[in-house]
């Protein structure tokens, strides 16, 4: 049975020193991160549809347009077509959930809506296993969904999907964050694993796979 891996954007595919997209010269800040080639190709190689999945709240912030999101997507996937690698899915969520709205003060309503895309809701995954033809309860029912990212909203990601999540530690992380990973790496240990970098976090999902 196919898996599904689903990876973050910012700060596990590329670097972002804070809302990527957000200025006039984003291209030149669109900078793949060190292992992602190699990490990617190693998913590649495995019996797997691989999908990015990220938050993009600057939309709601109003920081730059949902437009601007998907530019810098498809910048991303033009970069990695250089070594011939081609994902099999961009989703990003646009919505935010009322208490991060008012955290960030974010007044306008239209983008405040609990629509389950938003991680740690798995809706992009759902989206992503619909898309390329897979089974969204069996992948969850067997453990067939792994998840990559940099906060502990990604380790949840794939924990709310039945499955696993690998963390990958970006030089901007917060610290409240890096303690809610350890926290969920207790309560779950088992099925979360903290990665050196982005290779060991795919040559880990590819021993795990070979595993199950």
């Amino acid at each position: 049975m196919t898996y599904l891996i689903g990876v973050d954007r910012d700060n596990t595919l590329v670097e972002d020193k804070g809302y990527l997209g957000s200025e006039d010269n984003w291209k030149e800040h669109v900078k793949i991160l060190p292992g992602v080639i190699e990490g990617l190709k190693i998913l590649k190689g495995l019996d797997a549809k691989i999908i990015v999945a990220s938050n993009q709240s600057g939309i709601a912030r109003e920081l730059y347009t949902a437009k601007r999101a998907e530019d810098v997507c498809n910048e991303i996937t033009r970069m990695l077509k250089k070594d011939k690698i081609i994902l099999d899915g961009w989703y990003f969520s646009v919505f935010v959930d009322a208490t991060y709205a008012e955290h960030a003060g974010i007044k306008d309503r239209k983008w405040i809506k609990n629509d389950g895309m938003r991680k740690p809701g798995t809706g992009m995954l759902k989206l992503g296993a619909k898309e390329n033809g897979l089974d969204w309860t069996r992948l969850v029912e067997n453990g067939k969904v792994f998840f990559i990212g940099d906060k502990d909203e990604d380790m949840l990601t794939g924990i709310n999907a039945g499955g696993h999540s690998v963390y990958v530690p970006s030089k901007i992380t917060r610290k409240e964050h890096k303690l809610k990973v350890k926290a969920l790496k207790k309560k779950y240990s088992e099925r979360i694993y903290i990665a050196k970098d982005f290779v060991d976090a795919c040559r880990w999902i590819e021993k795990k796979i070979e595993n199950l």
